[in-house]
């Protein structure tokens, strides 16, 4: 999806003549141009998540990847980035390595506080995840 329903472009200039008479009908016509670009843009990000799985499109660019999910169903491959202790989710943070070779999730902000390093893979350059300073890295990481 190229962004989220934008609703800065609407126009806004009728408000300033808002009356209790028209009240209503505004707000009905701003709720249902508001309604609209959200079933547009659900409709979009669906058609491109269901692209993407029905091409494969994603083990098809990461040839011998798995594909794992935070939300498993039956059959897939389910990973747990957050411990008991956490409270930042992998969509709110990112991945780090610590120095025992253990991932956990934390906050972009607390991985720039205590300047880990960025681990990327060689051949492609894609960026993997963070380690602490005396991580132990593989050969085919920088």
């Amino acid at each position: 999806m190229k962004s989220n329903i934008n609703i800065n472009d609407l126009n806004y200039s009728i408000l300033s003549s808002m009356t209790p008479d028209n009240c209503k009908s505004l707000f009905d016509t701003y709720s249902k141009t508001v309604q609209k670009q959200s079933s547009d843009a659900a409709f979009e990000f669906t058609a491109k998540l269901v692209t993407l799985r029905i091409t494969n499109a994603v083990l098809n660019k990461y040839k011998g990847s798995i594909r794992a999910t935070v939300h498993p169903k039956h059959g897939q491959f389910g990973i747990h980035l957050v411990n008991s202790h956490s409270r930042v989710f992998p969509w709110q943070g990112v991945v780090i390595k610590n120095n025992f070779n253990k991932f956990y999730t934390t906050s972009t902000q607390q991985v720039w506080k205590e300047a880990k390093y960025e681990v990327f893979d060689k051949d492609s350059g894609d960026f993997l995840y963070y380690a602490d300073k005396n991580t132990k890295i593989g050969d085919d990481l920088l």
